[in-house]
């Protein structure tokens, strides 16, 4: 935009500070364009002191937004910013409100599931990570995947191991996901296998088989097992049934 819409885009983006002070998040509509405002987490009570760094982590949030930007990551545009506020493009809906849609075909979520298969190992690539890539925590429009709330962008030597971390995280985020078939989340998890770094997903199988006793252990809980457990035996489950050790 130019200098002068600019300005007004930025005077418009103080008065919705202005009307939603204290609120951590607000999402507004300028031209026809949807924005989200996001503002420092206000600490309350006891939380003031085990998270007494609300505005620095807040700091450190926007210069992360301007590098994945500049990376071109996977991540939603840092528009503007202040030390009080910070604007990001919208970038559709979740994931996990995607396929919860009764409206979503079950093509449509399958080829939502595939680009979120392509943009995560492509996050990878880059030598980035997520940290926690849950369904809820990918964003989907017109076939472009965005990732909100990237915890980590590590370039240390734990960066195999953080990729290893996000895969796990993902396909368990398949086979927690209440409205995907086994058969859908199965089918994804297999194209993550064909896409994914062959060093990464062979060091998560090391991984996987390490640790198989603890599918024997929860296994027996199966019929009173939450969703996250029940993911976990359904994940084991499915390296064992796929022959993938």
């Amino acid at each position: 935009m130019s200098s002068s819409e600019s300005v007004e885009f930025n005077t418009f983006v103080h008065d919705v500070y202005l009307q939603n002070q204290g609120k951590r998040i607000c999402q507004f509509e300028y031209n026809g364009k949807k924005f989200w405002l996001k503002q420092p987490e206000k600490l309350r009570g006891i939380w003031r002191i085990l998270k007494p760094s609300a505005n620095l982590a807040f700091k450190n949030e926007i210069e992360n937004l301007q590098r994945l930007n500049i990376l071109k990551a996977a991540v939603p545009e840092l528009i503007t910013h202040t030390e009080n506020y910070l604007v990001l493009e919208d970038v559709g809906r979740t994931v996990n409100l995607w396929i919860e849609d009764p409206g979503t075909s079950v093509e449509k979520e399958n080829l939502i599931l595939k680009d979120c298969v392509k943009a995560l190992t492509d996050l990878h690539r880059k030598d980035l990570v997520h940290g926690r890539p849950a369904l809820r925590d990918i964003a989907w429009k017109d076939g472009v995947i965005k990732f909100v709330d990237i915890e980590s962008t590590s370039r240390s030597e734990n960066l195999t191991k953080n990729k290893i971390r996000d895969s796990l995280v993902f396909i368990h985020g398949l086979f927690r996901a209440k409205v995907l078939t086994q058969e859908q989340a199965k089918e994804a998890a297999d194209l993550y296998g064909q896409y994914c770094d062959p060093v990464i997903w062979q060091k998560m199988l090391g991984i996987v088989n390490k640790f198989y006793w603890i599918y024997y252990l929860v296994r027996p809980f199966r019929s009173v097992a939450g969703m996250d457990l029940l993911a976990v035996i359904r994940l084991f489950e499915y390296f064992r049934h796929n022959k993938r050790f």
